[in-house]
């Protein structure tokens, strides 16, 4: 952390060797703008800390990963839907606000309920939080 790194493509081969050992990885502080896609390779990581960056795009789908930190990052705007295979993820941190493609609620949840909003939104569906009451029949067909 801390080292004004703007890119990592220089260190993929030294952390490409630590693949199977590497266990955590502070990459917070920096000026990160993208996570290349090599990066899923890193099977044994953990916990990735990428806070305090600027940070465009989700990092790869690390399915291992237990722990992600990504706040601070002001220009990250979406959630993949790949997130969904990141079913490992037991713990991520994100700035609610920022997420465009999910309300702040879901966002603000545990990993668990981002998949789950993902698969509807793959599948279509949109759950309704604020129905209380829905009356059918002939009289008042359609009326909530």
């Amino acid at each position: 952390s801390k080292n004004t790194i703007e890119d990592i493509e220089g260190c993929k081969s030294q952390l490409l060797m630590l693949k199977n050992h590497l266990l955590e990885l502070d990459l917070s502080y920096n000026s990160l703008r993208i996570i290349p896609e090599w990066f899923a390779e890193l099977e044994s990581l953990q916990v990735l800390n990428l806070t305090h960056n600027c940070l465009e795009a989700f990092p790869p789908c690390l399915p291992g990963l237990r722990k992600l930190f990504l706040t601070a990052n002001p220009y990250l705007k979406l959630i993949p839907t790949e997130f969904k295979q990141m079913t490992s993820l037991e713990y991520v941190a994100l700035d609610a606000k920022n997420i465009a493609n999910m309300p702040v609620e879901i966002v603000s949840r545990e990993p668990e309920d981002i998949r789950k909003y993902l698969e509807d939104l793959q599948r279509g569906h949109q759950k309704c939080y604020r129905i209380k009451l829905m009356i059918v029949g002939e009289e008042a067909v359609g009326k909530v």
